[in-house]
């Protein structure tokens, strides 16, 4: 009789056992889904600050560098508009897996969605991090060229460029995107990116503050470090 009770006992916790590790399974899935943008795959707007903010103060710890990637697609409305949300969505699906795809093995630990623009913070530094920005623009305008000529245009900013925190960053990052969509829209297919600092800008000849740049030669995007989309004025 005893030997009986204590075989149910065992059987008993042996499925209370099975039963958490499901329940923590079923938990760790429900926060995958949470933290991740159910269109494209990639964190969240939510989930993506608070990694963000993780890392930028690992950084400072660690006297290490945070680095991220802005990147845009162009005449996205104007997509959206011409052909409908359907292809919209599916246009930002396709630049998704175009990231995953070519962003540098190892080197893109995480890419986020803030609104419609896509964020790639790196493990290199602001250098390379352009460099990859470019590898992904080339390979968005090369693979996904038809049916509807997709391309996307980037900023690249670091936490060695002077903002005082990761919210600034992205600010930095995202002026230099609108910087590059808005005054070159036409980008050369070779770029060789070089990083300028402590410089006036040289998009619009300021000094009062350092500039993070980076050229090629036919374009220039800036990223005007301690001014205003509506304070900057370009040459």
């Amino acid at each position: 009789m005893l030997e009986q009770q204590n075989k149910s006992l065992l059987q008993t916790l042996a499925e209370l056992e099975n039963s958490r590790k499901q329940i923590q399974a079923q938990n760790v899935k429900l926060q995958e889904l949470a933290s991740m943008d159910a269109l494209t795959g990639v964190f969240n707007r939510r989930s993506l600050f608070e990694q963000l903010e993780q890392r930028w103060i690992s950084s400072k710890k660690n006297n290490s560098l945070v680095n991220c990637i802005m990147l845009d697609v162009d005449h996205f409305k104007k997509l959206n508009d011409n052909h409908g949300h359907a292809v919209g969505d599916q246009v930002l699906r396709d630049v998704s897996r175009t990231i995953s795809e070519n962003g540098w093995p190892g080197k893109v630990p995480l890419v986020g969605m803030v609104a419609k623009s896509f964020v790639c913070c790196c493990r290199t530094d602001a250098e390379q991090a352009a460099a990859i920005g470019e590898t992904i623009r080339k390979s968005i305008a090369d693979q996904l060229a038809q049916p509807y000529s997709v391309t996307a245009s980037f900023g690249v900013s670091s936490s060695v460029f002077g903002a005082a925190t990761y919210q600034g960053m992205l600010e930095q990052a995202d002026l230099s995107a609108v910087r590059s969509q808005t005054q070159w829209p036409k980008r050369s297919s070779s770029v060789e990116p070089r990083i300028r600092r402590d410089r006036a800008c040289i998009a619009c000849g300021d000094s009062r503050s350092r500039a993070a740049h980076f050229v090629s030669r036919r374009r220039i995007t800036a990223c005007c470090l301690g001014l205003s989309r509506r304070g900057h004025r370009p040459a």
